[in-house]
């Protein structure tokens, strides 16, 4: 326990695994930054800064400089501080790809609402003097024709990445953007559970709540297609573990299930159990709540460094796409960056970012 000041009210706060700060009555009230994310807003190397900023003559050389800098650093997240401070941008970011949320946490992890001038201009507001914007990838789709082996036309459509530079709304000034936002918060808000829930019966499966023997808070039978969760937890844990479940799902693991057991293809079964456990924070975070990466995710990313940055980029990939597909369509769509919208309900529930921390965000790449 520690003391901080909130609204100038000296109160009793705890901090939480994820450097989230809770008053008594259980209110989150700001982030901690990891050292991770400090080094990142002060940045102790000069190459990485220089990366983004330093001066190119062709927009070409630029992007493929980026494009290197991502692949130097992807092998970062093979830690857990590093891989947790992931998850919380991905919770903001959810609807950018993978490799603009890494840009995004690597060049300002504070930032929560990103958007180009023209679009911040559009609402009103404009880059500060001498701000410096973030540079992302935006892609491009091409379509080209050409002949197959049978002499025939067909189409060939390829993507194309140039480097553009977007700006978060702490670098602008201007009009104020509406604030209609409620704090994070350590308990699953109103029909949050019962969107999980309706997520996971709309691809073929019951849900049952019944007491589970040992230290497992839940499990997916895949024969009998039945998600079942411990009767016992509290809300919030039912919720993480249905999320949990949920991930598991997206993400195909029960395709493959000779390759979650240890001995069968490698066992990928630390990959998937962190991809899972990842899936739940995001989710859960992105919907107002403040959870915590379980002890299983937090053993498991310490071994991703022996498979190589590919394990931890793939992965990535895996659970950015399995949150944006159930954030953008379903029970749990969000209508709007911070807004929820649940199935059944008459009324959105707007999500607040607590002190310190400002709105959302836009889509980009």
């Amino acid at each position: 326990m520690a003391t901080a000041t909130v609204a100038n009210t000296q109160v009793t706060v705890s901090v939480d695994g994820n450097g989230d700060h809770h008053s008594v009555d259980g209110k989150y009230t700001e982030h901690v930054f990891s050292q991770f994310e400090a080094d990142a807003l002060q940045p102790s190397d000069p190459y990485a800064d220089d990366v983004y900023q330093r001066h190119y003559d062709k927009i070409e050389d630029r992007t493929k400089a980026v494009q290197e800098e991502l692949a130097r650093r992807v092998g970062e997240l093979a830690n857990d501080d590093n891989w947790n401070a992931y998850l919380r941008t991905m919770s903001k970011f959810h609807h950018y790809s993978p490799n603009n949320q890494l840009l995004i946490m690597f060049q300002r992890p504070d930032a929560t609402r990103v958007a180009g001038s023209g679009t911040w201009k559009s609402l009103g507001r404009y880059p500060k003097a001498g701000e410096k914007g973030i540079v992302i990838l935006a892609g491009t789709p091409i379509t080209k024709t050409k002949k197959d082996s049978s002499g025939n036309d067909v189409e060939d459509t390829f993507w194309a990445y140039k480097s553009v530079k977007v700006f978060d709304v702490s670098q602008t000034d201007g009009d104020p953007l509406p604030e209609a936002y409620e704090e994070l918060t350590e308990e699953p808000p109103a029909g949050f559970q019962q969107a999980i829930e309706q997520e996971i019966t709309g691809l073929g499966f019951t849900v049952a709540y019944e007491p589970i023997a040992g230290n497992a808070h839940g499990f997916t039978r895949p024969s009998t297609k039945q998600v079942v969760v411990d009767a016992r937890l509290s809300p919030a844990e039912r919720v993480t573990t249905l999320a949990h479940e949920l991930g598991h799902i997206k993400m195909g693991h029960l395709e493959r299930l000779d390759e979650y057991h240890t001995g069968h293809n490698g066992g990928k079964r630390g990959v998937m159990e962190v991809e899972a456990e990842s899936f739940s924070y995001v989710l859960s975070r992105s919907h107002g709540m403040s959870p915590q990466i379980g002890g299983a995710a937090s053993t498991y990313v310490a071994g991703w460094s022996m498979n190589g940055t590919d394990t931890v980029k793939d992965s990535a990939k895996a659970v950015s796409k399995a949150v944006a597909g159930v954030l953008a369509d379903g029970p749990l769509k969000m209508a709007s960056p911070g807004k929820v919208e649940y199935v059944g309900s008459s009324k959105p529930r707007p999500r607040k970012p607590a002190a310190k921390r400002r709105p959302a965000t836009k889509k980009a790449a």
